[in-house]
């Protein structure tokens, strides 16, 4: 048994638990008791967590131990008495909320502070007692919050009453309001009581109302008792049939009870994914009410109480989208494509009616990312060459720029390379480490292994503890982590000269594909182990330009959008650049010829026509290049105009039909068939290198299209 883990079991650690810890955080084992995990454990005893309950939440959550006590619990600590958090309940905070302790916090704490005053009128008091009640709510999302407010306000309750239902129940803000209606409503017209009450004791929306509110007060109906809120609802099912005993009402408790019968629940905690059964939230549920249990046996805390809705804490995250993307100016002549895609993107992402767009297991992958950058030794963002800003994952931004995060430029070889090089020189300007790999180039590969191990290097000057190094690859959907993933750890251990059978991600074509956190080793020597993560998208977006680049790229599945539209913008690109120029030394095929039919039954093509449903046969890709730059060089119409534009790629989805040898009596299937395969062709690379995105201002003037 290692010393860490014989330190763990001397605290309360159950021994039967520290596999599935290993397994979680394996870091664990190499773990210096006396530098790392002693005065972890130590600080957080002296904040008033006992050694039990620290045991518990370690077992859950294995990777707290590796927070660094200097650097971020501490500061973290002193963040939250800095925002009035009272040292006499830092154990709860901490007990309900663990992760507190390794978010950047001052930030987040910052931001949720000026909201509550700006929108809910709560000053820096009364946000310190919210945070103390639920400490969850410095990573939820500000649109989430406004929902209940908004609705409370609706049934006209004073703003002034709602800032003191929140100050004093902080759950509201994570309730559905669908559900709060239910209960609102016979709050309303079955009990018929003032709105008074409701403000008095805004926990009676975060009860059942089928399993704990309609039953008991059919109970107090039928023996004709009389009382308050929480005199029926704030006890346990044995006290609540003690009290109908009774003959005569008891004062009432002025602090929520732990003591329930149960776990407390809200309206709607449903289990909305298999995937997440570990999650945080899971562990809210089973785990933090036993925990706060104990610390309010011990330290008289009784008002801290814990309710939590797993089905909103899915929706907990940063509207990324709305708050820092670069909106860019799109192609005026492809201005209505682009806002069609945008539209039916947005439209998505606004009602959840897709089953890929923001599933739950994307919200935990999210979350679990979030945890563990502090904790890895490199950050490795992977961008799309071809968009390399609106490929950008925002949830960096959350996390203050170190030294130890890359930007990588992925799918270089798809992209336009004297634009891929500029980009670079940008982000290098910017301070950013930035590479450009091609995952399916081995020299490249090695290359950028090599430019890694250097990093490695450095970082071990800083730091001579005997850990293995973890990268982490972190990036929106489709942008190449796996396939980056799965590149490295066959060249890195081609080049250690190690034995034993590779492993793999999975790697497709689709975006979403990777649904949970893998890892593979890259390099002995040390060693260096690389996460693999799903891709996120954040769960809103705002421009119709950057929906349109990640749906062309790839990054949005083609059925939000649909390949036809896809198709014709993909066209307005080919046709508004020069690459298609570069086609015009091509055999001509006679563009006319092919418009009226003739061409696809002349004998002297037979040989070419051997497989002529397969459009990734050179003969066919040479023939749609050749077709499309005479189509458009003899185009006569202004294509800078939209209109004229929209006619040129009618034009040019009227040849590719015959170059595609798709019939012609069903149109919208051969239309939908030639748009999947051109987009084929241009995500392979097939159709030229382009890079969409331009330079910010501040760079040098480079078009955004070649």
């Amino acid at each position: 048994m290692s010393t860490s883990v014989a330190y763990l079991v001397s605290i309360g650690v159950n021994p039967r638990d520290i596999g599935p810890m290993v397994t979680q955080y394996p870091y664990v084992l190499g773990m210096r008791v006396g530098t790392m995990i002693k005065p972890l454990v130590d600080y957080l005893v002296s904040l008033g967590l006992p050694k039990k309950i620290l045991a518990r939440m370690f077992e859950k959550r294995a990777y707290i131990l590796g927070y660094n006590l200097e650097e971020t619990v501490k500061p973290n600590v002193d963040c939250l008495m800095s925002f009035g958090i009272r040292k006499e309940v830092l154990a709860s905070v901490i007990a309900q909320y663990p992760q507190i302790l390794g978010v950047p916090l001052k930030a987040k704490l910052s931001s949720q502070q000026y909201f509550f005053n700006l929108k809910l009128k709560i000053d820096p008091d009364g946000f310190a007692r919210v945070i103390e009640r639920m400490p969850q709510i410095v990573s939820l999302n500000q649109n989430v919050i406004m929902k209940p407010v908004d609705f409370l306000l609706g049934r006209g309750i004073p703003a002034e009453d709602v800032a003191k239902m929140v100050v004093k129940c902080p759950q509201l803000l994570a309730l559905q309001v669908g559900l709060m209606k239910n209960s609102y409503y016979y709050f309303k017209s079955e009990m018929g009581r003032p709105v008074k009450e409701l403000v008095e004791f805004p926990e009676y929306l975060t009860y059942s109302l089928e399993s704990r509110i309609k039953p008991r007060y059919q109970r107090l109906q039928s023996k004709g008792i009389r009382c308050s809120l929480a005199w029926f609802l704030n006890c346990s099912d044995q006290r609540f049939e003690e009290r109908l005993k009774g003959e005569y009402i008891e004062a009432e408790s002025s602090c929520p009870s732990f003591y329930m019968g149960g776990r407390l629940e809200l309206p709607g905690s449903v289990v909305v994914s298999e995937e997440e059964e570990e999650s945080d939230d899971e562990m809210l549920y089973r785990r933090t009410v036993a925990l706060i249990q104990e610390i309010a046996k011990t330290y008289n805390l009784a008002n801290c109480k814990l309710s939590w809705d797993r089905k909103s804490d899915c929706s907990s995250r940063q509207n990324l989208f709305s708050c820092g993307y670069p909106v860019q100016r799109p192609m005026a002549a492809a201005e209505t494509l682009i806002q069609k895609i945008g539209k039916a993107v947005k439209e998505v992402a606004k009602t959840r009616s897709s089953e890929w767009w923001y599933t739950p297991h994307m919200a935990a992958a999210s979350r679990a990312i979030d945890e563990r950058i502090p904790l890895v030794d490199l950050v490795l963002e992977v961008r799309d060459a071809r968009i390399p800003l609106s490929s950008e994952y925002l949830q960096l931004r959350k996390f203050p720029s170190s030294s130890r995060r890359v930007i990588v430029l992925n799918k270089m070889d798809l992209a336009n390379r004297p634009r891929t090089k500029e980009w670079l020189r940008f982000f290098q300007e910017q301070k950013y480490m930035a590479f450009g790999v091609n995952s399916h180039n081995r020299e490249n590969i090695r290359e950028f292994l090599t430019f890694l191990q250097g990093r490695v290097r450095e970082l071990k000057k800083k730091d001579d503890t005997a850990h293995a190094i973890t990268l982490m690859l972190v990036g929106i959907p489709n942008v190449g982590k796996s396939a980056l993933a799965n590149s490295l750890h066959q060249v890195g251990r081609i080049a250690a000269a190690e034995k034993g059978k590779l492993k793999h991600s999975v790697v497709s074509p689709q975006p979403g594909e990777t649904k949970s956190i893998s890892s593979l080793k890259i390099a002995s020597h040390p060693n260096i182990y690389v996460l693999d993560t799903p891709g996120v998208l954040p769960p809103n977006v705002i421009d119709d330009g950057i929906c349109s680049k990640l749906a062309l790229t790839g990054a949005i599945k083609d059925s939000v959008v649909g390949e036809i539209q896809l198709a014709e913008y993909f066209l307005s690109v080919l046709s508004l650049s020069n690459e298609y120029k570069k086609w015009g030394t091509l055999p001509g095929f006679e563009t006319r010829q092919l418009l009226s039919n003739e061409g696809i039954s002349n004998p002297d093509n037979r040989q070419k026509r051997q497989y002529p449903t397969d459009h990734t046969q050179d003969f066919i890709v040479n023939k749609v290049r050749r077709t499309l730059f005479d189509t458009v060089s003899s185009f006569s119409g202004c294509i800078e105009n939209g209109k004229d534009l929209s006619r040129l790629i009618e034009q040019e989805f009227e040849v590719l039909l015959k170059v595609f040898h798709l019939p012609l009596e069903s149109e919208e299937s051969s239309y939908c068939r030639a748009a999947t395969k051109l987009l084929n062709l241009y995500r392979t690379g097939r159709l030229g290198h382009y890079t969409l995105d331009s330079l910010p201002s501040n760079g040098p003037a480079l078009s955004p299209l070649l």
